[in-house]
C-alpha cells in the first residue's frame, strides 16, 4: 500500500508509478500501478500497489530502499522511500538441570539419574519466531554415558524479546564415572521451512560434585563436598550448634565421609569448638564415632548400620573461630551392579 500526495497546486491524473529495488533481499513481482487522479495539495492510498517476495531469511532491522519513478506523460517526479525489514534473531541460553521429580532434586545429573535439561531461547530480534524447535544431540550422535530420551522439543512461537524454553529428558548410565562431561550439540530452528538456525555446544557434567554447606537437616546423597558453614573461603561461625544427617542416595549403600583438610580450635578435651561424628541418623550417644579438634584429620569413617547414614555434629563457641574442614561426601556397596546391569540395553 502506498500513499501519494500532490504538493502542487495543479491535479495530476493517469500517472504512471514505477517502483524499482536494487537490493537482493526481496524479488518484486509487481512494479506498476496507476495512479488516475490526485487534487492540488491532496493525498491518495493505493492499496495493493505493489508487491515484492521477500527472501526466506533476511537481516533482522534491513532498510530497503525504493526508488519511485512517475509520469503522466509531459512531468516526471522521482521519490526514495525506506521499508525496514524485520527477521528473529535466536539467542541459546544457559542450560539448567531439573530432577526434583525424577531425580534427587540436588540440580545435578548423578550416574544412574533421570532428568529434564531445559535450555532457553530468546527470540531478539523483530519478527515473531514462528515454529521454533529445539533438538539436543550428544556430539558424534551418541554417548556410552548419556541417552536423550526426547531429542526434540517443540518450543513454539516466541515474540520479539520473548524468551521459550526448551526441555529434554536424558538419562545417565549407572557406572558413568563421576565429573564425566558429555558435549551436546543444541539447534533452534524456526521459520515455516526452518529457515532460521542457531547452534551452539552444551557441556553436561555427570555427577559434578555438589558444595554442600553445614547447617541443620538431611541429604541423601554419593558424592558431594561438605564444607563447615564458612564454605571453602572462609571460617565458621560464633556460637554454632548444628546437626546434619547424610543418607546414601543409592539404595542399600553406606556413607562414607573422608577428610582433606581439617582446622576446628584445638582444646585438649575438644570441648570448646568440635565437629562429633555418629553412626546413624542421630546425634545421640551410643552412636558416637568420635569427637575431634584440632588440626589432625579425623580418619575416614564408613556407616555400619542398616540405615547406612553418618550423622555430623558441630559446636563452636564465642571466642574463636577457624577455617573448618573440607570432607568429601561418598558410598560404598549399594546395588550398582544390579542397576547398570539394567542399563546395559540402553547405553
Amino acid at each position: 500500500n502506498v500513499t501519494f500526495k500532490n504538493v502542487g497546486v495543479q491535479p495530476a491524473s493517469n500517472v504512471d508509478v514505477t517502483v524499482s529495488i536494487a537490493d537482493t533481499n526481496v524479488f518484486p513481482t509487481d512494479t506498476l500501478c496507476l495512479v488516475q487522479n490526485v487534487g492540488a495539495n491532496a493525498t491518495l492510498v493505493v492499496r495493493n500497489a505493489f508487491r515484492l517476495n521477500v527472501n526466506p531469511v533476511v537481516p533482522n532491522e534491513h532498510n530497503l530502499v525504493l526508488t519511485f519513478g512517475m509520469t503522466d506523460g509531459t512531468n516526471t517526479w522521482t521519490s526514495e522511500k525506506t521499508l525496514k525489514l524485520y527477521s528473529p534473531v535466536l539467542q541459546i541460553g544457559v542450560m539448567t538441570i531439573d530432577d526434583a521429580i525424577s531425580g534427587n532434586g540436588n540440580g545435578i545429573l548423578d550416574p544412574g539419574e533421570t532428568a529434564n535439561l531445559i535450555v532457553p531461547t530468546t527470540n531478539a530480534g523483530g519478527a515473531t519466531s514462528v515454529n521454533t524447535t529445539g533438538q539436543l544431540l550428544p556430539v558424534g550422535g551418541s554417548s556410552p554415558y548419556l541417552i536423550v530420551t526426547t531429542p526434540s522439543s517443540q518450543i513454539g512461537d516466541i515474540l520479539p524479546g520473548g524468551t521459550q524454553q526448551a526441555v529434554f529428558t536424558v538419562i545417565s548410565n549407572i557406572i558413568t564415572p563421576l565429573n564425566t562431561p558429555v558435549n551436546l550439540n543444541h539447534t533452534v530452528t524456526a521459520g515455516l521451512i526452518n529457515q532460521y538456525s542457531q547452534s551452539e555446544v552444551k557441556t553436561l557434567t555427570i555427577g559434578a560434585t555438589p558444595t554442600v554447606l553445614m547447617a541443620n537437616g538431611t541429604l541423601s546423597t554419593c558424592s558431594a563436598r561438605f564444607y563447615d558453614t564458612g564454605g571453602p573461603e572462609n571460617d565458621y561461625g560464633f556460637n554454632e550448634n548444628q546437626v546434619m544427617t547424610f543418607y546414601p542416595g543409592i539404595p542399600g549403600a553406606k556413607v562414607r565421609i573422608s577428610f582433606n583438610s581439617f582446622n576446628v580450635e584445638p582444646n585438649s578435651t575438644c570441648s570448646w569448638d568440635y565437629l562429633q561424628v555418629y553412626n546413624g541418623t542421630v546425634a545421640a550417644g551410643p552412636y558416637l564415632v568420635g569427637t575431634y579438634c584440632g588440626t589432625t584429620n579425623p580418619p575416614t569413617i564408613t556407616a555400619n548400620n542398616n540405615d547406612g547414614a553418618i550423622t555430623i555434629k558441630f559446636k563452636s563457641d564465642g571466642v574463636v573461630t577457624k577455617p573448618g574442614w573440607d570432607a568429601n561426601i561418598s558410598c560404598v556397596g549399594g546395588n550398582l551392579t544390579a542397576i547398570a546391569a539394567d542399563r546395559k540395553s540402553v547405553v
